[in-house]
């Protein structure tokens, strides 16, 4: 079972996640952009793979866009919006995909594949078409996945951790600390926001402006603030 903070929310996560994409990206020297880059995930986010070992399934045809009307993947919000997560599938050639969520634990990133409603053996909890005997294509085409389940697993599975840590400093000089310091680190990512539109007005690069709002949210993200509510905020303030 997995807890989750809810400090960031759907556009700081996906921020976050198209951060770390970034970065590999420029430490590797790969040149296929972005949107090609998720197929390396296993390289990209070797935290999250370590707690996706419990199915055997190879990482390759890693996609987060949504096939069909109803598929699951993509950004999703669970819980009544508290959970942000990202829905996954990977899978071999000749493998049926399995599908998996990412989401924030309030330290790093983590992995998570339900079991109910996905497809694999639940025996021997590898990916059909990576078993021998193989299954038939017949057998193979009758599968169907339940998202409604995979969600339900997952909202029961994952618990919002509502510990707070103990502290010796008096409850009321820590909300003292909290007044000093909100106003700063707020106006540090409303100069941050207004940079961004600034930046955005004059470039033509998609690819360069993409970079830069993912750099403007992450570090939005960095300074314990959710990018969304510091532009609301801006706009209370003018």
């Amino acid at each position: 079972m997995g807890t989750f903070s809810q400090i960031i929310g759907e556009a700081d996560l996906m921020a976050y996640f198209n951060k770390r994409i970034v970065e590999w990206i420029r430490s590797s020297q790969y040149k296929d952009g972005v949107v090609k880059a998720i197929e390396y995930f296993d390289k990209i986010f070797p935290e999250v793979v370590a707690d996706l070992k419990g199915v055997d399934f190879k990482w390759k045809n890693v996609s987060a866009t949504p096939s069909t009307a109803d598929d699951w993947c993509g950004p999703r919000l669970l819980l009544g919006g508290m959970l942000p997560v990202l829905v996954l599938h990977a899978g071999g050639d000749h493998e049926v995909p399995v599908y998996f969520i990412v989401y924030w634990n309030g330290k790093r990133l983590c992995g998570y594949i339900p079991e109910c409603g996905n497809l694999f053996n639940h025996d021997t909890f590898k990916a059909y078409g990576n078993e021998k005997p193989p299954l038939s294509e017949d057998v193979l085409d009758s599968f169907e996945y339940d998202f409604t389940k995979m969600r339900k697993e997952v909202e029961a599975n994952i618990t919002f951790a509502t510990d707070k840590p103990v502290s010796k400093v008096p409850e009321k000089k820590m909300k003292a600390d909290v007044v000093r310091t909100s106003k700063p680190r707020l106006s540090d990512a409303i100069d941050l926001l207004i940079h961004g539109i600034a930046a955005r007005e004059k470039c033509t690069d998609q690819e360069a402006l993409q970079g830069l709002l993912v750099d403007v949210r992450f570090t939005a993200f960095r300074l314990g603030l959710n990018f969304d509510n510091a532009v609301a905020e801006s706009g209370k303030n003018e």
